[in-house]
């Protein structure tokens, strides 16, 4: 050392302690990442396990898949095949199960159970509809409603579903039909002998019907054009992958309901003054804010606020509700019109028959016409029957649900009635398409419709507009049925 300072000369390691060092970490590393390894891989092959006898335990002897994947489940076979997927459930018995991504599921087939499901409809088995559907449609979502709020709701839109009201969205569905069918008949010329898709055909009438009939005066075509974009993206959503972020459709939904809002709330509004002026009802909107201005008048001379479901966003978010449960299901019974046409042509012989007798000279199709044709009305009915546009409806068992004496669904379950089952159940040879057991002479509908016909549903939950579903479809059968080949 030299004064307050001492060098101390570094020792260099040599190779081989380099050396040594490194296989040492590297050893320790190894042992590491294999440890983790091992944990990993046991934790996967005990959830597994657990999972395993968690479906076990909740299945309690219903019948169903023989074995289930770890985790997925039956969601391959579900996006794959799934018509397959589902009617073999059905034909397992009253009642069966399977299991998707950790979800357990119960499926019922059996018409008391599938009814019982139905009118149990409330917060403890709320509807489900769809795995994307709160997230898309909104926990406001008339379908999600239960108790004395949702019964209010309902009992404040049957104005909307008077004979007047009926006659005059009749009208507008027949325009509707006859501008549509003009595109169709130019398009399957343009196609030749090939023909043409008619899903995205059909898709777009109904969009326009449902438009014109609940909104009509209020649309110009430039915001019916960005309506119905809006609309199709917000539908696209139901057939997304559930991952809500910045680019997948399903993101893309949510935010084009959000936008549709707004438009319709404005709608409303001018509906709204339009009524208060005492314009005649030209749309479904103006008939239900003929009655909403009464409720709004009424609390306001109380010294009330605005009561539920009047004001312009609530208005705008059942609206848009309502395009909802009009337009896939009735394109689906409008594509399996077309379909029945060209499948039995002895029905439309008939219909045609029918027709050229109570409108000879091809008259407009009104509501007292629809009274008097009977098979066209017979042939709705068995479409409805046989082909249900809503197969499934599934509710959520919030709390444990007694399905039958001997089988409870376990909390957290999806319960799904199967109406494709039980409109299959009763009727004489079911699997038939048959108009004729709707006839006078049969009358299969008086035995079994109030068991067997469940295409609307039942309880507080039943379709509020199933009279307009069907004068649509008979209006569709009439004018497709005497006008086309």
């Amino acid at each position: 050392g030299f004064g307050d300072q001492t060098f101390v000369r570094e020792r260099k390691p040599s190779v081989s302690t380099i050396m040594m060092d490194v296989a040492l970490a590297n050893a320790a590393l190894g042992w590491c990442a294999a440890h983790w390894a091992r944990l990993l891989i046991t934790f996967i092959i005990c959830a597994a396990v657990w999972e395993q006898f968690a479906v076990w335990w909740k299945r309690n002897g219903l019948p169903g898949p023989f074995f289930v994947w770890p985790f997925i489940g039956g969601i391959v076979s579900l996006v794959l095949q799934p018509t397959e997927f589902w009617h073999s459930l059905f034909e397992k018995g009253k009642l069966s199960w399977t299991y998707f991504v950790g979800q357990f599921v119960v499926i019922s087939t059996d018409p008391d159970y599938v009814r019982k499901i139905f009118m149990s409809a409330s917060d403890d088995i709320p509807l489900m509809l769809h795995p994307n559907a709160n997230k898309i449609l909104g926990d406001n979502n008339m379908a999600f409603m239960n108790g004395p709020y949702h019964k209010d709701l309902r009992v404040r839109l049957l104005p909307l579903f008077t004979p007047k009201a009926l006659g005059l969205y009749l009208d507008i569905q027949a325009d509707a039909i006859r501008e549509h069918m003009d595109v169709w008949f130019k398009a399957l010329k343009e196609a030749g002998p090939s023909g043409t898709p008619m899903k995205q055909f059909v898709w777009d009438l109904n969009c326009h019907t449902s438009m014109s009939v609940f909104l009509g005066p209020y649309l110009d075509l430039a915001l019916r054009n960005e309506l119905q974009t809006l609309y199709r993206h917000t539908t696209d959503g139901f057939l997304a992958f559930p991952l809500d972020f910045p680019g997948t459709a399903l993101h893309k939904a949510i935010v084009s309901k959000k936008q549709i809002i707004p438009l319709l709330a404005d709608i409303a509004a001018r509906s709204k003054v339009a009524m208060h002026s005492g314009a005649e009802p030209k749309c479904l909107l103006d008939f239900w804010m003929v009655e909403t201005n009464k409720s709004i008048d009424e609390a306001s001379a109380r010294g009330a606020p605005i009561p539920d479901h009047c004001s312009d966003d609530d208005v705008a978010t059942i609206t848009l509700d309502f395009l909802f449960a009009s337009q896939d299901a009735s394109t689906a019974s409008l594509i399996w019109c077309i379909d029945t046409f060209c499948r039995y042509p002895e029905v439309l012989k008939k219909l045609r028959e029918e027709h050229s007798r109570v409108r000879p000279n091809n008259e407009p199709v009104t509501t007292e016409t629809l009274l008097e044709l009977k098979y066209t009305h017979q042939v709705m009915k068995e479409i409805l029957r046989i082909y249900p546009p809503a197969t499934i409806v599934p509710h959520l068992a919030k709390k444990e649900y007694p399905l039958s004496e001997k089988y409870s669904a376990p909390v957290g379950s999806i319960v799904v009635p199967s109406i494709w089952s039980v409109n299959r159940q009763g009727w004489s040879q079911p699997e038939t398409f048959d108009p004729e057991r709707f006839s006078p002479e049969r009358q299969e509908d008086i035995k079994f419709s109030s068991k067997h016909f469940l295409t609307f549903g039942a309880g507080p939950h039943s379709c509020l507009g199933q009279r307009y579903a069907m004068n649509h479809i008979m209006c569709f059968l009439s004018i497709y049925g005497m006008e086309a080949e």
